[in-house]
């Protein structure tokens, strides 16, 4: 029902339209006012079960990269490698997953 809602007020009935209007729609999820707002939804978009309040480390890995991997990628990387080797995490919650994102911007 949310992708329906949100084709609709792109006025995108097409594959061909939705092609069109991405690049739009990335530069207005990329201006710094909204990025945040995106970056914690994708955390939640990425939560399947009602309760659920963390993602695996191997999930997490592969949606920092596609989330914030264009923009902070020496980060990244670095974060990724870490999480990879550790054993003390085997889940991230939504608090790490934010304060990542201001440990980048700072």
């Amino acid at each position: 029902e949310e992708w329906r809602r949100g084709l609709k007020a792109l006025r995108v009935d097409t594959v061909s339209k939705l092609r069109k209007a991405l690049p739009e729609l990335e530069k207005e999820v990329r201006r710094p006012s909204n990025f945040v707002d995106f970056y914690s939804y994708s955390f939640c978009y990425c939560l399947t079960e009602e309760k659920q309040k963390s993602i695996d480390i191997e999930s997490i890995c592969q949606l920092l990269d596609l989330v914030l991997g264009s923009q902070f990628r020496a980060q990244v990387d670095y974060f990724i490698e870490y999480l990879k080797i550790q054993s003390d995490y085997k889940v991230i919650n939504l608090d790490q997953w934010m304060g990542f994102f201001r440990f980048c911007n700072e």
